[in-house]
């Protein structure tokens, strides 16, 4: 066999196929860099969870969104309504505070804010979460458009994405309540009781 022309067709079939390698790598790549595909992809903190078109962000010294809400203390989180007008921002240096509080009596639910929402009120609460070694969480609970009450648990600012699996059913029962009248009811009916009401 000629070994040129053995060459020639080795090297004709190794170029495309090296071609489409990198070709699928690229788009493995691609695909991989958004972890909730078809899902808003602008930093906010409530990916998945409908708070009537709010949107929670943790925030750099310039605003812009980040993965964490201490930018030396110039940070801090904030909610923008669908219209991406601010509706309330909470400091960096306040937030420590509470995550301060929060650590000193671990386990308990710590307010951290009471303001308004598009739909309502919203509140903001820190705990260290007994059942993960005092790590520090958040919950974020705001009406949507429907007056229903939701609510997110999150932790470093990472976006909360779908829950594998589906989500939890609920009955119903304390549909639509909020703050300390949330915390009574699922009280009241022995249910299981968010991190915020353990205080």
């Amino acid at each position: 066999m000629n070994t040129s022309n053995h060459y020639r067709i080795r090297i004709k079939w190794l170029i495309p196929t090296f071609i489409t390698i990198v070709a699928l790598l690229i788009g493995a790549f691609a695909v991989s860099a958004d972890p909730f595909p078809g899902l808003p992809d602008d930093g906010r903190v409530n990916v998945v969870h409908h708070f009537g078109g709010d949107a929670l962000y943790c925030v750099d010294r310039d605003m812009n969104p980040t993965d964490q809400f201490s930018d030396d203390n110039f940070g801090g989180m904030r909610l923008l309504d669908i219209h991406g007008q601010e509706l309330w921002f909470l400091d960096a240096d306040t937030i420590e505070d509470f995550v301060a509080q929060a650590e000193a009596a671990p386990g308990t639910g710590i307010e951290m804010l009471a303001a308004p929402s598009t739909y309502g009120i919203s509140y903001l609460y820190t705990f260290a979460d007994l059942q993960e070694d005092g790590i520090i969480k958040f919950v974020f609970i705001a009406n949507d458009e429907w007056n229903k009450s939701n609510s997110m648990e999150f932790k470093f600012c990472e976006p909360v994405g779908p829950i594998p699996g589906g989500t939890v059913p609920s009955d119903g029962l304390c549909e639509g309540l909020t703050g300390s009248d949330l915390c009574i009811c699922l009280r009241d009916n022995q249910q299981p009781l968010p991190p915020f009401c353990l205080r």
